[in-house]
């Protein structure tokens, strides 16, 4: 019985491993996700809020005007580097 629990654990590792090695942290991240995160890196206080809501209602579609404020919102960098 032993030698089985320990068979369990090293599958269990071993899928963990596979698992981690294959993800892709920016993946699960949508057009509004980002957004919020790049509004979090160029604002604080009743901007960031602001901003963010402007992300909600357009679903990430970023106007001119924010754009303007925050040089993030026109850089090609990944997803990941906001987090």
């Amino acid at each position: 019985m032993h030698t089985l629990h320990q068979v369990f654990l090293t599958v269990v590792a071993v899928f963990f491993l596979i698992g981690s090695l294959g993800a892709h942290p920016g993946a699960f991240l949508d057009e509004t996700d980002i957004c919020i995160l790049i509004c979090d890196k160029c604002f604080k206080n009743q901007a960031l809020l602001n901003c963010a809501n402007h992300c909600l209602a357009t679903s990430g579609q970023v106007s001119s005007s924010w754009k303007q404020k925050c040089p993030y919102f026109s850089s090609n960098q990944p997803a990941v580097k906001y987090i």
